[in-house]
């Protein structure tokens, strides 16, 4: 019974984040983590430069000005819910950013027949990492990720390690830049006899800033390409983010290749180095819909 319920549960998953391999695991690490990001189309390897993109593309953390702390709630489908909190600061010169990441999901029914349902459990998700970049040449970062990861369902547990990586290149030209990152290098022990294998996934793609002076305006218009290893399907990212006095933002991303999703929405506010973001991403398959809640504060 036990491993029906953990085939089960992991096929919801990654149905719901799909990859093409049949032996994909720890499918809660193609989540987003950020209302902003996941607002543009969830790519967030280059277009948006604070503490949140770092889960994303850990050169970013080169580009911060100040120590910022950060904080996201993600009401995902089906009773998934996921909770991101993370710091950045400098010791010595050298950037660095911590994050904990605690995903639940809730009352999972058992029944070995049908009929009454026999007990209930929840399974877990967690993850705790370490950042750091530096410059290599002028505007060109590079940054690397270290994680721990940890799940557990009902009795059973697995854990590993790994790595993300990454370059950044702002302003290559002016008001445009660059970001590359492969995230997921790792191996986790078998989850009972399951044996699985880590989602690994590629992203390059490219941001380019308007600015409009005469109504205190600016559109970030973000696109790139992503690839899960060893999947040979592509999925594409366009995103834009229209921005009122640095005050009041206005967001939509698209993307494809998935199955029950490709349009997302989103909306910000900031005021005196705090910015409150919200994201929504509709499901297709009678899934539900997703809303993502973030908290980003400027020291």
């Amino acid at each position: 019974m036990k491993k029906t319920v953990i085939i089960i549960l992991a096929f919801c998953v990654t149905h719901i984040f799909p990859q093409s391999s049949d032996n994909s695991g720890f499918a809660i690490l193609k989540f987003g983590n950020s209302a902003r990001d996941m607002a543009m189309s969830d790519f967030g390897a280059v277009g948006n430069v604070d503490l949140a993109n770092v889960y994303y593309n850990p050169a970013q953390l080169s580009s911060l000005k100040t120590p910022q702390l950060f904080f996201s709630h993600n009401s995902w489908i089906q009773d998934v819910s996921s909770q991101n909190i993370a710091g950045s600061s400098s010791l010595y010169g050298i950037p660095f950013a911590v994050q904990v990441n605690n995903t639940m999901i809730n009352d999972i029914e058992v029944r070995v027949k049908p009929g009454e349902v026999q007990s209930k459990f929840d399974a877990r998700y967690f993850s705790a990492s370490f950042s750091t970049s530096a410059r290599i040449y002028n505007n060109l970062f590079a940054g690397a990720t270290f994680k721990y990861l940890y799940e557990n369902i009902l009795s059973d547990e697995s854990s590993g390690y790994a790595l993300d990586f990454g370059f950044a290149y702002n302003e290559i030209v002016p008001n445009l830049n660059l970001g590359m990152s492969v995230r997921n290098i790792g191996s986790v022990t078998a989850l009972r006899t399951q044996s699985a294998d880590l989602p690994t996934d590629f992203r390059v793609g490219a941001s380019y800033n308007f600015y409009f002076e005469k109504i205190s305006s600016s559109v970030n218009l973000i696109s790139g390409i992503q690839k899960y290893l060893p999947e040979t399907d592509l999925h594409f990212h366009i995103a834009a983010e229209y921005s009122y006095d640095e005050t009041v933002f206005l967001r939509f991303g698209y993307v494809t290749g998935f199955e029950s999703r490709n349009i997302s929405f989103g909306l910000g506010f900031s005021w005196i180095g705090a910015r409150l973001d919200y994201a929504y991403i509709p499901f297709d398959f009678y899934l539900g819909n997703s809303n993502t809640i973030s908290l980003l504060y400027n020291f």
